[in-house]
């Protein structure tokens, strides 16, 4: 993901939590959108809710003996985590389902408070507030359960797949996806009464290309990296945890030439750190550490990171992290 400043350093629940300067212009463009009282509505349901959201993500993870993190973005939110112990397929889908159910389950309960019937339409819209509270909580948490890539039901359909079809589940999962959005985009675009559907299915669109890029990358043992940081992050990141870790560093190397990323610097510091090369650990720590805009979101990526973690033992190595603490501080 691009380093960007934080607009805060925040700590919820102890998750380390970041508001984005994208999230305040989405949901600007939200109030803007709807106008009014109701805009203020549903900006502010929109706010609570994402967070309620990433929090489920966030607890199920720690549950599962994750170190997470949560990051609120333009039109998308996430709750990063990285496991501290074998994660089974189980604890996969718990924490992808987690966050949907903790939206919906407090949305009911929020609209049980305003004694309103949430499958009731005149009940739902006897007031802005059970409108917004009923869009943000119910119905934006329940799509999210849709089982197309990268939404949360995409994640457990995906783990699923990948327990049954080792190394093939997710890639299958990906590419019905792409196929089921076009379809979906096609039928949004000529179809006038779906058309406000139209921006998500193009959003997704465009997460699963760069997300299908990736793959067919990691596929191919890497290729030449295509300059997109985005993109190049996640496949040395992918080839990392396929253990694929001269390829990682090979690819790194050149997408970092082509444009210095913290993450491209962060995950081949976890290929080093996984040979046990503690100068190129030290060196892509460093290098990290220059090129980087957030600093404290790359000191918590250091801070999840298992195998870098494995290396502070050497000296270098923990003086390299106390350089990032010390510049994110």
């Amino acid at each position: 993901m691009p380093a960007q400043t934080p607009t805060s350093r925040l700590r919820i629940l102890g998750f380390p939590t970041q508001i984005r300067p994208g999230f305040v212009v989405f949901i600007a463009l939200v109030v803007l959108l709807y106008g009014g009282t109701l805009g203020l509505w549903i900006g502010a349901s929109l706010t609570v809710f994402t967070l309620i959201h990433e929090l489920g993500h966030a607890l199920a993870a720690r549950r599962s003996g994750c170190v997470a993190s949560i990051s609120l973005n333009f039109m998308m939110a996430y709750a990063a985590y990285e496991p501290t112990r074998p994660l089974t397929w189980r604890n996969r889908v718990g924490i992808a389902m987690a966050g949907s159910s903790a939206q919906v389950v407090t949305g009911l309960i929020v609209l049980a408070l305003m004694r309103v019937n949430p499958l009731d339409y005149n009940s739902v819209t006897s007031s802005e507030a059970s409108a917004a509270v009923w869009w943000s909580a119910i119905v934006l948490g329940l799509l999210n359960l849709i089982p197309l890539v990268p939404l949360d039901g995409g994640a457990v359909v995906s783990t699923i797949l990948e327990r049954l079809f080792p190394m093939r589940g997710r890639w299958i999962m990906l590419r019905f996806s792409v196929a089921v959005t076009a379809a979906l985009a096609f039928l949004t675009f000529t179809i006038r009464q779906f058309r406000g559907l139209l921006p998500f299915a193009l959003f997704l669109l465009f997460i699963q290309y760069q997300t299908l890029n990736a793959e067919k990358l990691v596929r191919r043992g890497g290729g030449e990296p295509l300059g997109e940081p985005f993109i190049d992050a996640q496949v040395v990141s992918q080839m990392v945890d396929i253990s694929d870790l001269e390829n990682a560093l090979r690819y790194a190397r050149q997408a970092f030439t082509m444009n210095p990323h913290d993450e491209i610097a962060l995950h081949a510091a976890r290929a080093a750190a996984s040979k046990g090369d503690v100068v190129a650990t030290v060196s892509w720590l460093h290098a990290a550490r220059a090129s980087t805009l957030d600093p404290l979101s790359l000191l918590h990526g250091v801070n999840s990171s298992t195998e870098i973690l494995a290396m502070q033992s050497h000296r270098d190595v923990e003086s390299a992290i106390a350089a990032i603490a010390l510049q994110a501080q």
